[in-house]
């Protein structure tokens, strides 16, 4: 994509295209570090209050190892399929549907 370039021009490239479609907002990162706070917050109090369970915390670890797989396999995917922009939002994406279903879990048990 040129400075210039016609829209046309853009729309007929996949890529571009899928990229204009999923575009990330800058809301999206402010609710991920949000989520990703409360998890912290929530473990880290569960720990000090001694009411993290040893079953909780293997799931903490387990949990890390299978969304740093998961990112790693999204990457390679997207990197393949269309290349490093592509390949950093699968990414995070990966990362943030883990974030936020650990946030759900985590409130759902209060």
């Amino acid at each position: 994509m040129f400075v210039g370039e016609p829209l046309s021009a853009m729309s007929s490239n996949p890529v571009l295209l899928g990229l204009i479609q999923r575009k990330f907002h800058m809301l999206d990162f402010w609710r991920f570090g949000l989520d990703v706070h409360e998890v912290m917050a929530t473990r880290i109090i569960r720990m000090m209050t001694g009411e993290l369970s040893q079953r909780e915390a293997h799931r903490m670890i387990v949990e890390k190892q299978t969304a740093y797989s998961n990112a790693q396999l999204a990457g390679i995917q997207g990197l393949l399929t269309g290349g490093p922009l592509v390949a950093g939002r699968e990414m995070i994406e990966v990362y943030q549907l883990a974030v936020r279903a650990n946030c759900a879990r985590l409130s759902n048990a209060r």
